[in-house]
């Protein structure tokens, strides 16, 4: 194996740690913000997962922290949802097999403040970001798309 090989393979793996290290950085600050605005941790919290893929406006789930961030969610006792206006239905993958079949939510009048908590994975252009903020108890924004979309306000939590 030459050596370029090994580095191109060795960059690869270092890729695919920081992004799973991102995920519980991620995950840590919904827990953080939650405890924070409401005194409660992450278990029996209702979490929304805003946007399924990696990249905005495509339905390409490859290499999707989304799904990873769902499990985390999950595993630390919360019930996570997701909403994404290009992905219906979660497809079947290799490493989250588990969250394949559920369906994006509708974003009804009313939906958004039954959540604990909003977690901007993916920055749609299609999702109404001031309305989020105008209707989420508390939002926690990977993507920087609420200050983007002029949408400020104390329950916006960067990530």
């Amino acid at each position: 194996m030459g050596t370029q090989h090994r580095s191109s393979a060795r960059f690869i793996e270092l890729a695919g740690e920081i992004n799973t290290a991102m995920s519980y950085l991620v995950v840590e600050r919904l827990a953080q913000g939650l405890d924070q605005h409401f005194a409660r941790g992450l278990n029996g919290a209702r979490i929304l997962v805003i946007g399924a893929p990696y990249k905005k406006n495509v339905d390409d789930m490859r290499e999707s922290p989304s799904l990873r961030l769902i499990e985390l969610i999950e595993q630390r006792g919360s019930y996570a949802s997701y909403h994404d206006p290009h992905v219906p239905i979660i497809p079947q993958t290799r490493e989250h097999g588990g969250l394949a079949g559920r369906q994006s939510i509708d974003l009804a009048p009313g939906t958004i403040g039954d959540f604990d908590a909003v977690l901007i994975a993916t920055d749609h252009d299609a999702v109404d970001y001031k309305r989020l903020v105008a209707e989420a108890r508390l939002i926690v924004d990977t993507r920087n798309a609420c200050e983007r979309n002029g949408a400020f306000a104390a329950n916006v939590i960067k990530a």
